[in-house]
This record gives structure tokens, C-alpha cells and sequence, in this order.
């Protein structure tokens, strides 16, 4: 079997190390995982599919007729319980090493950096997650002392990540592998960090307009204008029928209104409903709209959750995602309180907060 593989991995180098005009990616599977027969996709971000391959033998290839730009790209394998991560690949002139199961590729410049980059952050976890293990097997440690150590420690490691992609970053302003160091910035920082704000100034268009950087840095901007004290933006979903349905409907309306972004596999949101339950059935009579904002679900999941939360309040499906991208939403449950007059009171609310803080309203107002 050994002798089959290298023998198709020479092959194709041979095929495609005659004409460097392009690219040709040749790629192989870790031996733990079992691919053969499935598909593996060649994708610049999750709505764009350059190509597709079946894995033979472990073995699978993609071709590129020719460069202008490097592109940052990712091979994506077919979905499974056991399937490997998907793995980073810059599009540039030369022959390219894929293995899946790695995070990144390998055999030209700009990906020997990308591949360089993950060894480096990826000893920074491994010493993280030894590290773990230690605190988790200390029985002398109460659990409150345990958690706040492992996120101190996981503080630490973050930091010294964000350091190294933005060093790297510094270096490729202006081409994909800058792309990816700027994602990971994004991933690893909150969205105020200044090493963002660094980052954007910056970064040269081909790494601002990234399909995968570009939804982020709107998202980002878009929290800043949906924080406390700014108004209310309205937007247009549907309903579980279909029927159109604007945000304008609920909010603004001189009620106070408590607007949940949720989905049905989230298990946060799910654990947050009987607390906006309660808030429904104990100030909707005063006045209190309550509108669950779906998002990133699918029709018929949502409508079996609702049916098992006993959801009874009105809900509005974003299914064009303008209303998650408006709220500079990027994880939910995101539970916003807004004003009579359609300004944003307050952001992220969870729990007994949302009681509190409804209960210091109503209580104010009698």
C-alpha cells in the first residue's frame, strides 16, 4: 500500500512539475483517517468552491492554470465523525504538499511561512494543554482556584499568539499569507483590540476584501454602531410561514423590547429561554415586546425547538443574515434590551440580568 502511494504522489509530481504557470496541489491523507471514496473541496471561504476531488488511496490532487495573485484558500474534506480539520492552502505558482490532517500545506514560500507559523502556535497549546492536565489532576486546588489558573494560563498563550501572527503580518500586508495572520488576529482578539484597529490600518485591499476577513471587519464595525445609546436598526426576515416580517414591527413602538439572536442547536440559547420566558410572562402585559431573531438554523430544526421550548413569542427567521450582520452579531445567544424609543439600552444580556434589569424598569415606572 505504501509503495502504491508514493508511487501516485510521484506521478503527479512528475505531471505537474512541467508547467509552473499555475499551481498543483498533491495531497495525501494522515493514515489515522479513512477518506477514500469522499470528496475533498478546494474553497476560498465557505460560499466559494473552486473545485473538487475524490481521495483514491489516500491520495488526491488539484490543479490551478495560472496565478496573478496568490490566493488564501482552504481543503476542505467531506464531513464525518471522524473526519480531520480542514487545512490551510495558499494558491501560488509551484507544487504544493497537502496533508490532511496537518493545519497548513507545504512547498512554496508563502505556505512553508503558513506551515512554519502553525508549528510555532501549535507548541504554544501543546505546553497549554500539558499544563491543564497538571491543574486538572492538583487535588489540593478548589475548582474556583483551578478555572481562575487555566484562565490566566490560556491569557498567556493567547497573547503570545496574537504576537506572533501579528509579526508575520507585518511582513505580508499586501498578499495571502497577511490574509491569514489577519484572520487570526480577528479569531484570537476582541472586537475593540487595538492590534485590530493596528491591523486594519495597515493591511492593502487584497487582505481587507478576503471573503473570509471582509464579513468580520463589517461585523466588527457594525457592533460599534449596536451599542448602548445608538439607535436601532431595523431590517426585513420572515416568519415560520414565509410572510415577510421587518424588526420595526416589535421595536421602536414605544415599548421597551427584549430582542434574542438564537438558534436551535445552540445550548446557550436554549438554557436562556426560560429566562426570557419569564420576562414575557411577567412584563408582557405591561408592555414588553419579545422577539426571538433566528440565525444561522434550519426552518424545520427551529420550529421543532420552538414547539419543545414552549416559545411563544413572536420570531423572525434572518434568512439573508442582514440582521445578525447589522447587530455586529458573531456568537449567539445575543440577548439585547431596547429602548420605547428605539435606542439600544443594553447588549448581551443573560440570565437573572435580564430579570434584573427589566424588574429595575417596570419597578421605576410605577
Amino acid at each position: 500500500m505504501k509503495k502504491l502511494l508514493f508511487a501516485a504522489i510521484a506521478l503527479l509530481v512528475g505531471l505537474t512539475s512541467c508547467d509552473q504557470k499555475g499551481y498543483s496541489i498533491v495531497g495525501t491523507v494522515d493514515s489515522t483517517f479513512n477518506l477514500d471514496g469522499q470528496m475533498v473541496y478546494l474553497q476560498l471561504s465557505q460560499d466559494s468552491i473552486l473545485d473538487s476531488t475524490e481521495v483514491k488511496n489516500g491520495v488526491f490532487a488539484f490543479t490551478g492554470t495560472s496565478v496573478d495573485t496568490a490566493k488564501l484558500a482552504y481543503i476542505v474534506p467531506t464531513q464525518s465523525e471522524n473526519s480531520p480539520r480542514s487545512l490551510v492552502v495558499i494558491l501560488e505558482k509551484g507544487v504544493i504538499t497537502a496533508k490532511l490532517g496537518e493545519e497548513a500545506a507545504q512547498g512554496t514560500a508563502l505556505n512553508n511561512a503558513a506551515y512554519e507559523y502553525y508549528g510555532k502556535t501549535g507548541k504554544l497549546m501543546e505546553s497549554f494543554n500539558q499544563k491543564l492536565e497538571v491543574v486538572k489532576a492538583d487535588t489540593a486546588m478548589s475548582d474556583s482556584a483551578k478555572q481562575t489558573l487555566i484562565e490566566e494560563e490560556y491569557m498567556k498563550v493567547s497573547k503570545e499568539q496574537t504576537k506572533i501572527s501579528f509579526d508575520l503580518f507585518k511582513e505580508h500586508t499586501d498578499d495571502a499569507l497577511g490574509a491569514l495572520m489577519m484572520l487570526q488576529i480577528i479569531r484570537n482578539e476582541s472586537p475593540e483590540s487595538d492590534i485590530i484597529a493596528e491591523a486594519r490600518k495597515m493591511a492593502a485591499p487584497i487582505v481587507l476584501n478576503n471573503p473570509m476577513i471582509a464579513p468580520r471587519l463589517k461585523a466588527i464595525d457594525m457592533l460599534f454602531e449596536s451599542q448602548p445609546g445608538k439607535k436601532a436598526k431595523d431590517f426585513e426576515g420572515v416568519d415560520a410561514e414565509g410572510n415577510a416580517v421587518n424588526l420595526y414591527k416589535y421595536v421602536g413602538q414605544g415599548n421597551y423590547a427584549l430582542v434574542d439572536f438564537w438558534a436551535s442547536w445552540c445550548g446557550p440559547c436554549r438554557r436562556e429561554i426560560p429566562y426570557i420566558a419569564k420576562a414575557y410572562e411577567k412584563y408582557a402585559s405591561k408592555g414588553l415586546q419579545v422577539v426571538g431573531i433566528v440565525v444561522w438554523d434550519k426552518l424545520e430544526d427551529h420550529i421543532k425547538a420552538a414547539s419543545e421550548l414552549n416559545v411563544v413569542w413572536p420570531q423572525i427567521i434572518d434568512n439573508t443574515k442582514e440582521g445578525a450582520t447589522l447587530y455586529g452579531v458573531n456568537g449567539i445567544p445575543m440577548i439585547i434590551l431596547i429602548g420605547p424609543d428605539g435606542t439600544i439600552v443594553e447588549r448581551d444580556l443573560r440570565g437573572e440580568k435580564i430579570l434584573e434589569k427589566l424588574e429595575g424598569i417596570y419597578a421605576a415606572k410605577k
